[in-house]
């Protein structure tokens, strides 16, 4: 019950340090919302929360996955995109 009702854009936006993550993060919540998917992203806090409690390794990220900040803050993956200046379009084609 926690993670269904839990505030995801707030849990997000806890994890930002610069106005750079903030914006990034609003932008790609926009796009989870617009595809009606944002409880999604609560679904991965918990598996990301289950795997470290339960000690289970799993992979740094691979493909377009990697280019959703909100992915690498839940902890999916472990490949920053703003680092590499990968655009969350990458994340979402269609």
């Amino acid at each position: 019950p926690e993670y269904l009702y839990m505030d995801i854009v707030d849990y997000l936006v806890s994890k930002c340090s610069s106005d750079v993550e903030r914006k990034r993060v609003a932008d790609e919540l926009m796009e989870f919302e617009k595809r009606n998917e944002i409880d999604i992203l609560r679904v991965m806090v918990y598996i990301v929360d289950q795997f470290r409690k339960n000690k289970v390794v799993w992979g740094v990220g691979r493909g377009s996955s990697v280019s959703c900040f909100c992915l690498y803050l839940i902890g999916i993956n472990k490949i920053n995109p703003l680092v590499y200046d990968i655009s969350y379009t990458e994340f979402f084609k269609e």
